[in-house]
């Protein structure tokens, strides 16, 4: 299907600029290609688990194997990428706008990173609480038990990010 790329490779499904569930994503990496300065620090904590498209996925994976925002720059982070759609992305994210009233600061680039890393902790949370909710806790013990420990730590996780989110007003 259109989600089936060739191994190590973005698939073809340009990511639209307006939809919502990609936003902070699509944020977190304008921040890093147009405010690398602001943005280093906080970059520090993003994984490439953390983005769901996985175009921004590719991008952000470049910018990291050319050393964080500050060392990667747009042309470093084009050169580094297929030419194609994750390319033509980065351009666009070398331009438009954020959505920010005031500076754009090292407080703005820490509220995106740290609800970007919230959510994926959500997401997390949710594939455990299913993957736990189809499992046996009589005949499956030790697993259950890991898998709950696992979510438990997972909350704690997120909870601990939302309140920093909460106190920087995202």
């Amino acid at each position: 299907g259109a989600e089936q790329a060739p191994a190590g490779r973005a698939p073809d499904v340009v990511p639209d600029p307006r939809e919502r569930r990609f936003s902070i994503e699509r944020d977190v990496l304008k921040l890093a290609l147009q405010y690398p300065g602001v943005s280093a620090t906080p970059f520090k904590d993003i994984e490439p688990d953390d983005f769901t498209h996985p175009w921004y996925r590719e991008i952000f994976e470049a910018i990291v194997d050319l050393g964080g925002p500050e060392s990667a720059g747009r042309e470093r982070v084009l050169a580094a990428l297929p030419t194609g759609g994750s390319a033509t992305t980065v351009s666009a994210l070398s331009v438009e706008g954020l959505h920010v009233t005031g500076e754009v600061d090292g407080r703005v680039a820490t509220e995106y990173a740290v609800r970007l890393r919230e959510l994926a902790a959500r997401r997390r949370i949710e594939q455990l609480k299913s993957r736990l909710q189809r499992m046996n806790p009589v005949t499956q013990a030790s697993d259950y038990n890991r898998m709950f420990g696992e979510l438990v730590a997972l909350e704690s996780h997120r909870r601990a990010l939302r309140e920093q989110a909460i106190a920087s007003d995202v």
